[in-house]
């Protein structure tokens, strides 16, 4: 038995969980996907969908050294 049950494990599943837990509850996170994935989360645009539109080699790409996410 769960206190809560969440379907979806991208972002919003995943934070909701996360605070549930942080509240002690039970959660069970229900995903029918395997990660990692290929789906494009967040605005970004993947390199397989680059490659899928033919514009994989027109992007240069520029590492950067730390990146922060923040959420309410």
């Amino acid at each position: 038995m769960y206190d809560i049950i969440i379907a979806g494990g991208g972002p919003a599943g995943a934070v909701a969980a996360e605070r549930a837990a942080q509240k002690g509850l039970s959660v069970l996170v229900l995903e029918k996907e395997t990660y990692p994935r290929d789906k494009t989360c967040g605005g970004g645009v993947s390199q397989k969908a680059l490659d899928a539109i033919g514009f994989g080699t027109k992007f240069t790409y520029t590492p950067y050294a730390s990146a922060a996410s923040h959420h309410p």
